[in-house]
């Protein structure tokens, strides 16, 4: 930690105070774990093991732990975009957690969104969320846990998610990952000989041989401390603001309740996911009674939430379509000059199902817009044929994919090198990097 912290200061930071307690901190952690390890004083509990739920049909039981007592507290994330796999007390207060691998996975550990419940007043706990993969986090700079009280919202304070936690540390554990990979290592092979003299120098001709040496690499660890403010309330616990769904779907609802605004818009099916779930489409511009004015209008393509995890990627998408189908001047003009075609979630599977990063089937479909499956990546493909098709009707002036950062800091863009653009044609066509016979796609 002391190590990851000078890194830190090296960059820039003026004001050390900060982190020189975080150090400080943090070697007290690790001697008191070095003891608690050493001396067991709390018999460790196992307070949530999740269990999924297959047929909806069936009621889902509030999970018990077998050993613990009353004051053990209660974990649950079988529901909506839910992620906790195991909860594991292992003192009076503190409990270690392991969120689930994206499904179809065995990889890909960030986002986290969980309920607790049995917390007594003023009691404060601590959490320590243990196999994250990334070597840095956001939660070293600043950054907090997101909490959810359902007693907070119904004395009606207006307060509903709220940063919350102290003492907050995101540092490299001693557990190791299943996924290490073995690095090559070229080692030099002296020749046999009795001459020490000759041995003892290098050989410029001496033959190498190249060994595998084993690439450790260890989880990370969040750990932080939440105060409970009400007896038998219900906490929930979230990586971002959640954005679901279902979410989605009564927005989207909410909008065409709206005559005015369901006059600029129309909903569409884009395809079923692999479980069977919609991918919607919606198309804005304004209302036209020539249909020819359509085909002078150019086309903007929005989509967002490709990587379920980044829930930020959803509230900005909900932001655009409130902005286009609002009344102001800059969107109006927007909507006279252009075609939006809209896909605001691209992973409802992965939503869905708690994900970080992949799909139902365990892809992360930003790495498929290649060449996508119709059976394995069907949002891709049929969202990249659908702006294919449309390109050929108008010209398709500008694409943007909505993300999430885990690491970076306010709003920021990337780009394609404009050594990929065809700037010879009006549609401004990304170059496909593998084409060079003049193929221009989209890509």
């Amino acid at each position: 930690i002391a190590q990851c912290l000078k890194v830190k200061l090296a960059s820039g930071l003026k004001d050390t105070s900060l982190y020189d307690v975080m150090a400080d901190d943090m070697r007290v952690h690790d001697k008191t774990m070095k003891r608690a390890a050493a001396e067991p004083s709390h018999d460790k509990i196992v307070a949530y093991a999740r269990q999924d739920v297959r047929d909806p049909s069936i009621s889902i039981e509030p999970y018990v732990s077998k050993n613990g007592d009353e004051s053990t507290l209660r974990f649950e994330s079988r529901f909506e975009s839910g992620n906790l796999e195991r909860a594991v007390q292992v003192a009076e207060n503190e409990y270690d957690l392991t969120m689930s691998y994206d499904f179809n996975t065995r990889a890909h550990t960030q986002w986290f969104y969980f309920a607790i419940t049995k917390m007594q007043k003023g009691a404060k706990y601590k959490l320590n969320i243990t196999n994250f993969y990334k070597s840095d986090s956001l939660y070293n700079w600043g950054l907090r846990p997101l909490l959810y009280s359902e007693a907070r919202v119904a004395s009606g304070d207006g307060i509903g998610w709220y940063r919350a936690g102290e003492k907050i540390c995101y540092y490299q554990n001693g557990n190791k990952r299943k996924d290490s990979k073995s690095a090559k290592k070229k080692e030099t092979t002296r020749p046999e000989t009795d001459d020490r003299a000759s041995t003892s120098r290098k050989s410029a001709t001496s033959p190498t041989r190249t060994t595998r040496r084993a690439t450790v690499k260890y989880f990370y660890t969040l750990t932080f401390t939440i105060e409970c403010l009400e007896n038998n309330d219900t906490i929930y616990v979230a990586h971002c603001y959640p954005f679901t769904y279902t979410d989605l779907k009564q927005h989207i609802d909410l909008l065409q309740t709206d005559p005015e605004k369901c006059d600029k818009m129309r909903r569409r099916k884009l395809c079923a996911t692999e479980a069977g779930n919609i991918c919607e489409v919606i198309t804005i511009t304004a209302p036209v009674t020539n249909p020819e004015e359509i085909k002078e209008r150019r086309t903007i393509a929005i989509s967002s939430r490709v990587h379920p995890g980044e829930t930020n990627a959803s509230w900005m998408m909900k932001g655009v379509l409130d902005f286009l189908l609002g009344n102001s001047a800059e969107a109006n003009e927007l909507l006279t000059a252009h075609v939006f075609k809209i896909v605001p979630m691209l992973n409802p599977d992965g939503v869905i199902l708690g994900n970080y990063r992949c799909s139902l089937s365990g892809n992360d479909l930003n790495r498929r817009w290649q060449n996508p499956s119709p059976d394995l990546h069907p949002t891709i493909y049929y969202w990249k044929a659908l702006l294919a098709r449309t390109n050929q009707e108008r010209a398709t002036v500008c694409f943007i994919d909505l993300h999430g950062h885990s690491r970076k800091n306010n709003v920021f863009c990337y780009g394609c090198e404009t050594r990929y653009w065809n700037f010879d044609e009006p549609s401004m066509v990304v170059k496909d990097r593998q084409a060079r016979s003049g193929d221009h796609r989209m890509r």
